[in-house]
């Protein structure tokens, strides 16, 4: 029975096992490149959320720092009109 079967499906039957292969490993690279899509999304927004919480630190810093600075610019020149008021020399 076999020997009356066409060239073309003798040779299918013969590689079935490979073909079983192939469909496996192509079903095994879409779940991949799935789960790789997945996984770089959620490493996109969790980067995503650090520099957010990184600008917010990094503003609230250089307004402190800005206040600070005024506040040290008040403070010497205080310190400076009381020397001149005293006629006193201040470094």
């Amino acid at each position: 029975m076999s020997s009356s079967l066409p060239p073309g499906i003798k040779q299918t039957l013969q590689l079935w096992p490979l073909v079983l292969f192939l469909l496996a490993g192509a079903g095994a690279v879409a779940e991949a490149r799935y789960r790789l899509a997945a996984l770089e999304g959620r490493v996109e927004r969790s980067e995503s959320q650090q520099e957010a919480r990184y600008d917010s630190t990094n503003k609230a810093l250089h307004t402190m720092n800005d206040e600070l600075r005024t506040g040290l610019g008040k403070v010497q020149l205080s310190m400076a009109r009381i020397c001149i008021k005293l006629d006193v020399e201040c470094d």
